[in-house]
C-alpha cells in the first residue's frame, strides 16, 4: 500500500470543510454578498439554515457509512473509494450549481449526495488497518486523521486568498469551491490509476438497511467496544457544535469577515495537522491512554467557556491553540482503540460503524441545536458543547475495562 497516495486521496475528500465552513455563514448571514441567500430572510433563520445544510450531509453520511464499510469488505477498497470519489464529484457539482441559480433545493440535494460519497471515510482506516498492527497502526492512523486536519488548513488557505483579494481574478468568492471541484475530479483518476487494494480475504456479502441500524445500536449498546463507541459519539457531537457554530460566531458576534475566518481555521487545521503528525507518536510513548483522553477532553471543554468570553482576535487564536491539539489527539486516539479493538475480519465492518456512529453524532445536534440557535442565540450550542466535552470524562476510564 502506498500511504502517500492513500494521504493525498483522504487530504482531497477533506478539502471540502475548509472550503465551505467560512462560505455557508456567508451564503445564509451575510447580506452583502452577490451569492447570498440572506436577502428577505431573517437572522435565526439563517442560523436555522446554516444548521440545516450541515444536518443534509450528515444525515446522507451516516446512511451511506455502514454500506461503504462492508461492501469494502467485500468487494474491496479501492473499488468503493473509486466509487464515492465519483458520488462525491457529483454532490459537489450540483452544490455549485445551487449557489449559481440560487435555489436552495439543488443546495441541499448537492450537500446529500456528497455526504453519501462522503461516508467512506472508515474505509480509509481500514485500509491502514489491512497493513499494520499495535503501535505503528496507531501512528498511521494519526497520519491519515492528519488529513482531515490538512484539508481544513488548504481549504482555510484559499478562502483566505481569494476572499482577501490577494489574487486579482474576478468572482473570488466561489474560486475556493472552483478548486474544490477540479480536484475532486482528479481524485477518481488517482484511485483509478495508482491506488493498490489492500484487503487479503474478501467477506461474503451480507447487507441491509436493517442490518447497518443494527451494527449501530450493537456497537453502542452491545459491543466489547461500546464505551470506545460512546466515547466517539460524545466527542464527535460536541466538536460537531463547536465546529458548526464557532465560525457563526466569530461572523455574527465578533464581527470578522470570510477571510478572518478563513484564517482562523487554517491556524487551527495546521494544530490539528501537528498534533497528529508530531505529538501523538511522543505522548502515546510518555503517558498512559486514558491520562491523555481525559485531559484532552478537558482542555477543549475549557477552552470553548473562555472562548465565548473573549473578543480579542489575538485571545481566540491562543485559545485555539489548545483546543486544536487536544482534538486531534482525541480523534486519532479514540478511531486507533476502534481498530487496535477488533480482529482482521472486522475492520471494515467496525470502522465503517464508527463512520456511521460519527456521522449520528453529527445529525443529533444538528437536529437539536437548529432550534437552540434559533431560540437562544449562536452561543447556546457552544456552551453545550463545552459541558458535553466535560462530560466525555468520565466515559473514558470505561473503556478501559475491555482490551483496546
Amino acid at each position: 500500500m502506498n500511504l502517500r497516495i492513500l494521504y493525498l486521496i483522504a487530504v482531497i475528500n477533506q478539502l471540502e470543510y475548509g472550503v465551505l465552513l467560512p462560505l455557508i455563514p456567508i451564503l445564509f448571514l451575510d447580506q452583502i454578498s452577490k451569492y447570498s441567500f440572506a436577502g428577505g430572510i431573517t437572522e435565526s433563520f439563517g442560523l436555522l439554515l446554516v444548521s440545516l445544510i450541515f444536518l443534509s450531509f450528515s444525515f446522507s453520511q451516516f446512511v451511506s457509512a455502514p454500506f461503504l464499510g462492508q461492501l469494502s469488505d467485500t468487494f474491496g477498497r479501492k473499488n468503493v473509494l473509486f466509487f464515492s470519489s465519483i458520488v462525491i464529484f457529483l454532490g459537489h457539482s450540483l452544490f455549485l450549481v445551487g449557489i449559481l441559480q440560487s435555489s436552495l433545493l439543488t443546495l441541499f440535494a448537492g450537500r446529500i449526495l456528497t455526504g453519501l460519497g462522503d461516508g467512506v471515510s472508515g474505509v480509509f482506516f481500514a485500509t491502514i488497518s489491512d497493513v499494520t498492527e499495535g503501535e505503528e497502526r496507531i501512528k498511521k492512523f494519526g497520519i491519515i486523521a492528519s488529513a482531515s486536519g490538512l484539508g481544513l488548513v488548504l481549504g482555510a488557505l484559499l478562502n483566505f486568498v481569494f476572499a482577501n483579494g490577494l489574487l486579482e481574478i474576478p468572482s473570488t468568492e466561489l474560486i475556493p469551491f472552483y478548486i474544490l471541484l477540479a480536484l475532486s475530479f482528479l481524485n477518481i483518476g488517482i484511485i483509478s490509476q495508482t491506488l493498490q487494494e489492500t484487503i487479503k480475504s474478501k467477506q461474503q456479502l451480507r447487507i441491509s438497511f436493517l442490518t447497518s441500524l443494527k451494527t449501530v445500536y450493537v456497537s453502542l449498546i452491545k459491543s466489547n467496544l461500546r464505551f470506545v463507541f460512546q466515547s466517539i459519539f460524545l466527542f464527535i457531537f460536541s466538536l460537531t457544535l463547536f465546529t458548526t457554530f464557532t465560525p457563526a460566531f466569530l461572523n455574527n458576534i465578533i464581527g470578522l469577515s470570510q477571510s478572518q475566518i478563513g484564517g482562523v481555521i487554517f491556524i487551527f487545521g495546521l494544530l490539528i495537522v501537528l498534533s497528529q503528525l508530531l505529538l501523538i507518536p511522543h505522548i502515546i510513548k510518555r503517558y498512559s491512554k486514558i491520562h491523555i483522553l481525559r485531559g484532552a477532553f478537558a482542555s477543549v471543554g475549557i477552552t470553548i467557556i473562555l472562548l465565548i468570553q473573549v473578543s480579542s482576535l489575538l485571545q481566540i487564536y491562543l485559545l485555539l491553540v489548545i483546543a486544536a491539539l487536544a482534538i486531534g489527539t482525541l480523534y486519532t486516539l479514540l478511531l486507533s482503540s476502534v481498530s487496535l479493538g477488533s480482529n482482521y475480519n472486522e475492520q471494515g465492518r467496525n470502522m465503517g460503524a464508527a463512520t456511521s456512529i460519527q456521522t449520528l453524532a453529527q445529525i443529533t445536534p444538528g437536529i437539536v441545536t437548529a432550534f437552540i440557535a434559533y431560540n437562544l442565540g449562536v452561543q447556546a450550542p457552544l456552551y453545550l458543547s463545552a459541558v458535553l466535552f466535560l462530560l466525555s470524562i468520565f466515559v473514558v476510564p470505561k473503556m478501559f475495562r475491555v482490551r483496546v
